[in-house]
């Protein structure tokens, strides 16, 4: 009872390990995940609000211009002008111009000095802190502005912001003309940076709550998920240890010890079965083709080298021999060793079937097509192959059924059945002879 408690912990402390790894691995994506899409999704909404402050911005200087009155503007030509009943006038039309939205902090106008230097001309302020004055020197200009005031003739938009020694801002400009078609001036309207910037703050802050609100159904969800993951992970192990148990079971009461031998780099391994089989402890000795060999029975072993020399070199698909081999106590034991290539991958059986080595295939009788299926497929051989030949054609290997042997030395019981000289299998091969020799 004891020993059954503590299975059933372990198992339970095993299952809540695992859940607990796919909740932490499943969170951590998932909050990543929303974090990254959250910080897709500002910065989208971050490019998108500046783009249409832009467009705002350009139409709204646009349409300013065309309220400028050129022939008061053109008037005012010189600093102590500054004040006068013209100067007042452009100057309450760019102030309606500030009032008729509350987007709007400073309107401006300004030309092209006689030096080709950018002047004001006329401001919409009044702070005498904060105006610009009549021949003042715009000496910070943007970037945009900088580049184009000589010859600008359509409105345009700074691209970013940027910041003079009244502020920091974005800034449209258009140019204004006079009934004869000659550029007047250029007016200028700044938004303050921090509308635009606290406009993204708002979206930022509302994603950062739509965030925080849905990570607690994200950890449920995940929670959830990690309970099924790991229910149907352990439901896998626990099928995997019962055929594995099985399986040892079968071989255990069968007899049976299983090797591999991989060919291209001369690996191998024996299960435990392979050693205790023949009275030796698990191990007992390196599991190689050296120990196996000294072993086998002087009399079997050119026999069984034979046939294993035959199936490395792809003379034959499967392997199956018999010979004594020796038990610890020193007494000899039959045994049967079996074996079969397997494809490590589909590319070697394409190669096979692209040479034409494969002449035989086990078909499934209804469709016609190759099949590994039993019993259509007796042994399962990889594509249906039933016989090998080398790349000229003239070596021709096929499945080393008993039934079919070539002749009595190739049968595993030759030394102790009475068999006929030629088996059936001989058959093949002569009436392949006969079909060429007779030029049909």
């Amino acid at each position: 009872m004891a020993i059954m408690n503590l299975k059933l912990q372990l198992k339970t402390n095993s299952a809540q390990r695992l859940q607990s790894l796919i909740f932490i691995a499943f969170t951590i994506l998932s909050l990543l995940s929303l974090g990254l899409l959250t910080g897709i999704l500002n910065q989208n909404f971050h490019n998108r609000l500046r783009e249409d402050m832009r467009d705002r911005l350009r139409d709204i200087v646009a349409l300013a211009a065309l309220q400028i009155d050129t022939e008061s503007h053109q008037a005012l030509t010189a600093p102590e002008m500054e004040g006068n009943a013209t100067y007042a006038k452009v100057q309450a039309t760019l102030q309606r111009i500030c009032e008729s939205s509350p987007v709007i902090y400073y309107v401006y106008t300004m030309r092209t000095g006689p030096n080709g230097e950018l002047i004001f001309v006329v401001d919409a302020e009044t702070n005498p802190d904060e105006i610009a004055h009549l021949g003042e020197i715009y000496d910070s200009p943007g970037d945009v502005l900088a580049a184009e005031y000589r010859t600008l003739s359509q409105p345009v938009v700074e691209k970013n912001f940027y910041s003079d020694k009244w502020g920091t801002w974005l800034s449209g400009y258009a140019p204004f003309y006079t009934s004869d078609g000659q550029r007047a001036g250029i007016i200028g309207i700044d938004i303050e940076a921090s509308q635009v910037q606290a406009h993204e703050r708002r979206f930022l802050l509302t994603a950062l709550i739509v965030f925080l609100a849905i990570i607690p159904l994200i950890l449920a969800l995940v929670w959830y998920a990690s309970q099924r993951l790991s229910a149907i992970a352990q439901s896998t192990q626990e099928a995997l240890h019962i055929s594995e148990e099985r399986l040892d079971l079968a071989m255990s009461v069968a007899n049976d010890g299983m090797w591999d031998w991989i060919l291209t780099t001369d690996e191998t391994f024996f299960d435990t079965r392979y050693y205790t089989m023949a009275g030796y402890e698990p191990n007992e000795f390196p599991g190689t083709f050296a120990e196996w060999e000294k072993r086998v029975h002087p009399q079997d072993i050119d026999i069984a080298k034979a046939a294993i020399q035959a199936f490395v070199a792809e003379q034959t698909s499967q392997l199956d021999m018999e010979f004594r081999y020796q038990h610890k106590d020193g007494s000899w034991i039959w045994i049967r060793g079996r074996g079969k290539i397997v494809a490590r991958d589909e590319q070697t059986l394409e190669s096979l079937r692209a040479a034409n080595q494969a002449p035989l295939r086990y078909v499934d009788p209804a469709t016609g097509e190759a099949t590994e299926q039993y019993p259509a497929n007796p042994n399962g051989s990889p594509g249906g192959i039933a016989a090998l030949t080398d790349p000229t054609g003239r070596l021709f290997g096929l499945m080393p059924h008993p039934e079919a042997f070539l002749e009595r030395t190739n049968h595993p019981r030759w030394t102790r059945e009475r068999l006929p000289a030629e088996g059936d299998g001989l058959a093949l091969f002569r009436n392949a002879v006969e079909f060429i020799s007779s030029g049909e």
